[in-house]
């Protein structure tokens, strides 16, 4: 479920409305502006990385008030963070949006699941991914029927 955090800030000609944390990893910025481009970054620890996608949203609200305004005047900023649990802060338009420890905690996806095997020296082998059992030496009728090779002599 998608975490939201209420931050109305406002940026020049326009709002940030809020940040929205997904429990995959992505940090979402919600707002409008009246400019078509919006400067935006995440720094994290000192590490500062650009967005990885920016869009725009329909936004009849801002039309309404802003008569020379373009319908989409909305926008959503999508950051990919560096790593969970550091300091994070969003920068847009030169506002800075600090998202609390606590909320990046809400977002573990760039932990890597199984970093030993990634980075580990040791090579490894059938037994030590599937654990049990000889490769099959034969397969079943069926799956040559469905793939389309019972041409195919068994065992092969």
């Amino acid at each position: 479920m998608t975490k939201k955090i209420s931050v109305m800030k406002v940026i020049a000609d326009g709002c940030i409305e809020r940040v929205e944390l997904e429990p995959y990893g992505l940090i979402r910025c919600v707002g409008w502006s009246l400019n078509k481009f919006i400067d935006a970054s995440i720094r994290q620890n000192g590490i500062l990385a650009g967005p990885l996608r920016c869009y725009r949203r329909f936004r009849a609200d801002v039309k309404g008030v802003y008569e020379n305004a373009d319908p989409f005047s909305g926008f959503a900023i999508e950051f990919y963070p560096l790593r969970s649990r550091a300091n994070t802060e969003i920068i847009i338009d030169s506002v800075f949006i600090t998202v609390p420890r606590a909320d990046t905690e809400f977002a573990k996806a760039n932990e890597v699941q199984y970093g030993s095997l990634i980075s580990g020296k040791k090579v490894l082998h059938r037994s030590d991914i599937y654990g049990v059992g000889l490769p099959a030496d034969e397969t079943h009728p069926e799956i040559h029927e469905l793939a389309g090779q019972t041409h195919l002599n068994f065992p092969f």
